[in-house]
């Protein structure tokens, strides 16, 4: 086998891994972006509180002063439930961390994914003409 040879072969085995690291990586990408599609905001109880709490003044009741949040709670779980789901319906995903962690991991792979294109389509050419 002569050096040319060996040269056009080990570029050959290089574009079949990059093809395989390409497919995998558009895996991870398809992956990513299906969370992202069905992604739906969830609050904690203590988020939720705080929005409430910051909105609204505190109740008296009998002389007793209590948070907003907590006597909602207490008083009427139901329309605290309701309330709470209403808020997380609403919610902008651009405010969430795990949303936006999703949106930069999925860029970040994107930009991966582009590099490798960009290789392959460099050993290809090189590989195109060596045999020419």
């Amino acid at each position: 086998m002569t050096k040319l040879n060996i040269v056009i072969e080990s570029l050959k085995q290089q574009i079949k891994q990059m093809e395989r690291d390409i497919e995998n990586k558009q895996g991870e990408i398809a992956t990513v972006q299906s969370n992202i599609e069905t992604f739906e905001y969830s609050c904690t109880d203590y988020e939720y509180n705080e929005y409430l709490d910051n909105i609204f003044d505190e109740v008296e009741i009998c002389g007793l002063t209590f948070s907003v949040s907590y006597a909602l709670k207490e008083l009427d779980p139901i329309v605290y439930r309701c309330g709470k789901s209403d808020y997380e319906a609403g919610f902008e995903l651009e405010n969430c961390e795990e949303y936006k962690d999703m949106i930069s991991d999925l860029e970040k792979l994107e930009t991966e994914l582009d590099e490798l294109e960009s290789q392959l389509d460099d050993l290809q050419t090189e590989l195109d003409e060596l045999e020419m």
